[in-house]
């Protein structure tokens, strides 16, 4: 089950105490110091600090215990594929996931760096690296269909009857962008693994060079032109603007690795309005039915794209 807001409420209360009992089970040494690091809208992050080394511990809040072990069996093969990414870490009994109060936890591996600004020397970096994740050869072990169907977003629309605090104006947004990308989203394309949300703060440089992608929740199944998409939507735009200068120099680098077909070619800029409806629609279902963390700015932010990217 989800951990409830009142169990996350009340585990949040006596997270000093949580970690040093979670740091004990693995062979770090002596618990030094932990800070909070930039909270996720489905995670809270701690630095730890111990005597062996300077560790990152998750807290998830919207996994379950089976959709973070399917996360850490794909990230393993993935880092020995040669994939940047931080490594989750086993306690001394053999375990990756701790059961906690606020929801499992997992220790990963600390890169050092910080999240970049998107220039054609970054979006370069990260091309390379989703098109390394398009090619993975192993995908078809891993099959796991993506949250973001249009299924889903239609189901959304079938229940705006029922919300709680209706918006109006984002929900006619939806339902009318909806209709004019179901056909498109039905196109066959070239299928594999995708990371589904690689935005520059899902991601750590040094110097403009790519040190690790993380925040492996949304990892699945899916058309590869979704995470083309999803990669310039996280680093090709300036505000609400898509750059088109980052836009060649994505799809420049990316085919280095992998060339497009001339239909993705075609369908790349829907999918880019289709990936921005995807994350307007994920803070609306939970601004409407109070469901989760969603936010309004962010929600308007994300509709404000798809209004220029339609002119």
């Amino acid at each position: 089950m989800e951990i409830s807001a009142e169990s996350r409420a009340s585990g949040l209360k006596n997270i000093h105490g949580l970690i040093p009992a979670i740091i004990s089970k693995y062979t770090f040494g002596k618990l030094i110091d932990f800070e909070l690091m930039k909270a996720g809208f489905a995670n809270i992050n701690f630095k730890v600090k111990c005597n062996e080394g300077t560790y990152l511990l998750r807290f998830f809040q919207e996994k379950l215990k089976n959709e973070i072990e399917y996360e850490i069996r794909a990230l393993n093969e993935l880092i020995e594929y040669g994939f940047p990414a931080a490594r989750s870490l086993k306690d001394s009994s053999g375990k990756y996931i701790q059961k906690t109060d606020i929801g499992p936890a997992v220790v990963y591996e600390f890169i050092l760096g910080h999240e970049p600004e998107a220039n054609t020397r970054t979006v370069g970096q990260i091309a390379g690296a989703v098109a390394m994740l398009s090619t993975f050869p192993g995908w078809k072990r891993f099959i796991r269909p993506n949250y973001f169907t249009i299924n889903r977003s239609i189901d959304l629309i079938e229940r705006f009857p029922e919300a709680e605090n209706p918006i109006p104006d984002l929900m006619e947004m939806v339902e009318k962008e909806i209709s004019g990308l179901r056909d498109i989203l039905a196109v066959p394309l070239p299928e594999g693994l995708v990371h589904g949300d690689i935005f520059t703060d899902n991601t750590i440089f040094s110097r403009d060079r790519l040190q690790a992608v993380v925040d492996f929740e949304e990892l699945c199944t899916d058309k590869l032109l979704f995470d083309v998409a999803m990669t310039i939507t996280g680093f090709c735009f300036h505000d609400s603007e898509l750059v088109p200068e980052l836009k060649k120099t994505f799809m420049v680098e990316y085919q280095k690795r992998r060339m497009v077909t001339n239909k993705e070619i075609e369908l790349l800029d829907p999918y880019i309005r289709w990936c921005n409806l995807t994350m307007l629609s994920w803070h609306l279902e939970r601004l409407i039915f109070n469901t989760g963390k969603g936010d309004l700015n962010r929600a308007y932010f994300f509709a404000k794209r798809i209004k220029n990217l339609s002119e």
